[in-house]
């Protein structure tokens, strides 16, 4: 669904994923975004597998004002399906959900995962759903 100022859907599909790395620098859907709900699908895990995925925030596509680590993901296995984190919140939910709530500061625009494979076969993928306002 998408309106002008909201957005819900799959935010980033990862495609199949064999080594470490990151989404690169990626832009909402949509600008000004006071709250969002993220819900972290993984796939194609075997049994030997892990996958730590860290959400970072970002004010343009090069990452400059990037707060580091807004939320690491609960190490991904093939029983572990799905994590939901709401923003603001996360891990540095404190700094992020005052400035929030005091006075209603957009979060910033652009998001980047970072991901590290453990295991055998590595061979994995994921979806990042979202609901953002």
């Amino acid at each position: 669904m998408r309106s002008s100022n909201s957005f819900s859907g799959a935010l980033y599909t990862s495609g199949t994923l064999t080594a470490n790395g990151n989404s690169g620098w990626v832009a909402f859907p949509i600008g000004g975004i006071t709250s969002a709900l993220l819900h972290l699908v993984p796939a194609n895990l075997a049994g030997d597998e892990t996958m730590a995925i860290v959400l970072a925030l970002g004010f343009d596509d090069a990452g400059n004002g990037e707060i580091t680590t807004v939320h690491t993901f609960t190490t991904v296995t093939s029983t572990e399906a799905v994590e939901t984190v709401v923003l603001p919140g996360g891990d540095s939910g404190a700094l992020l959900a005052i400035a929030n709530e005091s006075v209603g500061t957009p979060l910033p625009s652009h998001f980047r995962l970072t991901w590290t494979l453990v295991g055998t076969t590595k061979s994995m993928d994921f979806v990042l759903y979202a609901a953002l306002k």
